[in-house]
């Protein structure tokens, strides 16, 4: 079974609390929205103001944020890399390996990329337990993330972390591959993503 992403439970929270404060009385919304009554707006939800539903759901959105700061990617400690935990969850081929990468939107960045293979070998933990030899955080749904390199005008490399070893395909070849997406962080982003996961471990 693919794990679920925490952008779709996030989103699962964010109707549930619409749902919950559409009943909260109106005298409760004015309180907590300076603009009172006249930015009620009963279409959205009885009782409640638009800007005070907006709130909250920005409120969970960074949230969501900070969650897969947390517990959906991971930071390279060897290399700087910070990578998602999970792939794409089905066979893909090279071409659309690469557009997934391009429109991924995790951890409130967008310029995730397809890695090279390089990149993909660096991840490589031989003494790992479980049947891909990476890092444990990491939930890989096959043995075999596409990697950015080409290797000649109709073929790519994968790496296969079951056999440890890269192996190429054509661009159209699509069984047991995968997108793993990479990006390189800058300084600020890489110490903040620290902080994070290093509260959450205190918990």
């Amino acid at each position: 079974m693919v794990p679920r992403p925490s952008c779709c439970r996030n989103r699962s929270t964010i109707f549930l609390a619409l749902a919950l404060i559409g009943p909260l009385s109106s005298a409760a919304a004015q309180t907590a929205v300076p603009g009172g009554a006249e930015d009620l707006d009963p279409l959205v939800a009885p009782f409640v103001s638009r800007a005070f539903i907006e709130a909250i759901v920005e409120d969970l959105a960074q949230l969501q944020i900070e969650e897969e700061r947390v517990d959906g990617v991971y930071l390279d400690p060897s290399t700087g890399f910070l990578w998602a935990t999970q792939d794409n969850g089905r066979d893909i081929d090279w071409r659309r390996a690469a557009t997934y990468c391009d429109g991924l939107l995790l951890a409130g960045y967008d310029d995730w990329a397809l890695p090279s293979l390089e990149a993909l070998e660096s991840l490589l933990r031989p003494m790992a337990k479980g049947a891909y030899n990476l890092p444990v955080k990491f939930q890989l749904t096959a043995c075999c993330p596409w990697s950015s390199t080409s290797k000649d005008e109709k073929s790519a490399w994968n790496f296969n972390f079951q056999f440890s070893k890269p192996f190429s395909g054509a661009f159209s070849y699509t069984y047991d591959h995968r997108a793993l997406c990479m990006r390189t962080p800058l300084e600020e982003e890489r110490l903040l993503i620290e902080g994070l996961q290093k509260e959450a471990r205190k918990k």
